[in-house]
C-alpha cells in the first residue's frame, strides 16, 4: 500500500476515487430504498449499469453517470503528453522503440483505470454491506457485477486512451474535451434517438456510451429483478459490446503507434 501511495496519480485516483464513491454510493442507497431494491448487486447495478433513457436530459442522471468520467479523465488527461515534456529527449534520442514505449504508456493508464474502479466498487460494496444490502444470487449477483466492472473500465479506458492519443497531435485540454464530448454527446444523442426516432433505436448501438451501460443490453432473464427499466435494444449482445470496446481500444493504441513513430521531437 505505501509504494502504491508514492505514484501521485494513484493518491489522486483513491482519493478522488474514494470521495465520488461515498457520494453517489449514498444517492443511489436512496434510489434503490426508493425502487424498492434491497439486494447487494441490486445497488451494484444502479450505480454502475443503469440509466434511464428517459431521465437522461434531467440533471441528476446525467451527472450521476458522467462525473466519475469526467474526473478520471481530468486526473489522467496529461499522462503521455507529461512523460513527453520530461522525458522526451530521452525518449527521440536514445530509443528506437517507440512503439513499444507507446504500448507501455497505454498499459500503464489501464491499470489506473482499473485502480479508480476498483476503489469505487469496493467502497460501493462496503456502503452495501453497512446499510443491510446482501447479495441475493451469489453467483449469478458476481457475474452481473463482474460483468459491469469490464464494460466500465472498458468504456472508461476508451476515453482515456482517446485524450491521450490525441495530446500527441494537439494541446492537452482540446484532446480532453474532445473525449468528454464524445462521452456526452453520445450520451445525449441516445436519449434524442429514443425519444424521436424510436424506429431507429437500433442507431444507439453504434454510439460509445451504449456499449457500458449494461441496462440497455439484450439480458439474460436471471437479470430481469435487477433492473427497473423496459428499455433495451433488441439483439444488442454483452459479448459484441466486449468486442467492440476493445478492438477500438486496439484501433485508438494502433493509431497512437503510429503518430509517435511520425512525430519530430519538439
Amino acid at each position: 500500500m505505501r509504494k502504491l501511495l508514492e505514484n501521485e496519480i494513484n493518491k489522486k485516483i483513491i482519493i478522488y476515487g474514494s470521495i465520488i464513491a461515498i457520494l453517489l454510493g449514498l444517492y443511489n442507497v436512496y434510489l434503490t430504498n426508493l425502487y424498492g431494491i434491497n439486494s447487494l448487486e441490486g445497488l451494484f447495478f444502479v450505480e454502475y449499469g443503469f440509466i434511464d433513457i428517459r431521465a437522461i436530459k434531467y440533471v441528476m442522471p446525467f451527472l450521476k453517470w458522467v462525473l466519475p468520467q469526467m474526473v478520471l479523465m481530468w486526473i489522467l488527461k496529461e499522462f503521455v503528453a507529461g512523460e513527453l515534456d520530461k522525458n522526451g529527449v530521452y525518449i527521440f534520442t536514445r530509443t528506437n522503440r517507440r512503439g513499444k514505449w507507446v504500448i507501455d504508456k497505454t498499459y500503464d493508464l489501464f491499470k489506473f483505470v482499473i485502480l479508480f474502479y476498483f476503489i469505487m466498487f469496493l467502497i460501493t460494496y462496503i456502503i452495501g454491506t453497512v446499510f443491510g444490502y446482501k447479495m441475493l444470487y451469489i453467483y449469478k449477483g458476481i457475474e452481473l457485477i463482474l460483468t459491469m466492472f469490464i464494460l466500465t473500465v472498458l468504456l472508461n479506458y476508451e476515453y482515456i486512451l482517446i485524450i491521450n492519443i490525441l495530446s500527441l497531435k494537439m494541446d492537452v485540454i482540446y484532446s480532453f474535451l474532445i473525449a468528454l464530448f464524445v462521452d456526452i454527446f453520445s450520451l445525449l444523442l441516445s436519449s434524442f434517438i429514443y425519444e424521436y426516432f424510436k424506429m431507429k433505436i437500433y442507431l444507439i448501438k453504434l454510439l460509445p456510451v451504449s456499449h457500458g451501460i449494461l441496462a440497455w443490453h439484450s439480458m439474460n432473464n436471471m437479470y430481469n429483478n435487477l433492473y427497473m427499466s423496459e428499455f433495451s435494444i433488441k439483439n444488442f449482445s454483452i459479448i459484441d459490446s466486449i468486442a467492440y470496446l476493445i478492438l477500438s481500444c486496439f484501433i485508438i493504441m494502433i493509431y497512437g503507434i503510429y503518430v509517435f513513430q511520425h512525430k519530430d521531437i519538439i
